[in-house]
């Protein structure tokens, strides 16, 4: 009794942040339990980028709030069919005080963030959130060419202060097409409440690898306004 009361006692004193919120299924070799999307060991990004998955439809699933993100890894460009990222139940948190973005689509395609549970319905269940005030930093970015990816049900926060940023970030690119062919639909894009951004979204294209085909659809955008500067929603 009293080796089974100590590793019950044990178990209560492990902190939150170590225990498994994110589930990987569906990949070549890298199913399982991860503590993070993006901490450079244990997270899932990390496992993914380490393995090929030609043809995979590889699913993530956020179970529990993800709290002390670091943003340290994004997802880079992979073979995968589809890579889809979805919470498994109601007022899930994704958050990491970021000095850069939190979520990096770094040259990969066919991702879908949907914060609906399941996937399915129409309410938006998951918050993003990127609460720095740095000038580096973005909530979700895409960078490298990420091509035909979707966010879209969910609440995305952030507090950037730079005027060429934005909580939603299109960066530049220097191969392939540009950041093209996305889908950021149905979200509420705000501010978080360490402070208001320059820019909701943002993008920025170089000369003959220009940022194309983006849709921007059925967001409310809102409480953006930066007082005492040029402030945009989407620019």
């Amino acid at each position: 009794m009293k080796k089974l009361t100590l590793y019950f006692l044990l178990l209560l004193a492990i902190p939150a942040s170590l225990l498994a919120q994110v589930t990987v299924s569906g990949s070549n070799g890298k199913d399982g339990n991860y503590t993070s999307l993006t901490i450079a060991s244990t997270g899932a990004f990390a496992a993914i980028n380490s393995a090929t998955h030609t043809g995979y439809n590889i699913v993530i699933t956020i179970t529990a709030s993800s709290t002390s993100e670091t943003g340290a890894v994004g997802l880079n460009a992979g073979a995968w069919t589809t890579l889809t990222i979805y919470p498994t139940s109601t007022g899930l948190t994704i958050r990491g005080t970021v000095a850069g973005p939190l979520i990096n689509l770094n040259g990969a395609d066919y991702v879908t963030i949907d914060g609906r549970v399941g996937g399915t319905g129409s309410t938006k269940d998951l918050i993003i959130t990127n609460p720095s005030i740095d000038v580096n930093a973005s909530t979700i970015r895409f960078q490298n060419s990420a091509e035909n990816n979707t966010v879209k049900y969910c609440t995305i926060k952030g507090s950037g202060t730079h005027p060429s940023r934005g909580i939603i970030l299109f960066i530049s690119s220097t191969t392939s097409n540009g950041n093209s062919g996305n889908t950021i639909d149905n979200n509420d894009i705000t501010s978080d409440a360490a402070g208001r951004p320059y820019n909701a979204i943002y993008s920025q294209g170089a000369n003959s690898f220009e940022n194309s085909g983006n849709t921007i659809s059925y967001n409310n955008i809102y409480d953006f306004l930066r007082s005492g500067s040029s402030s945009n929603g989407i620019n």
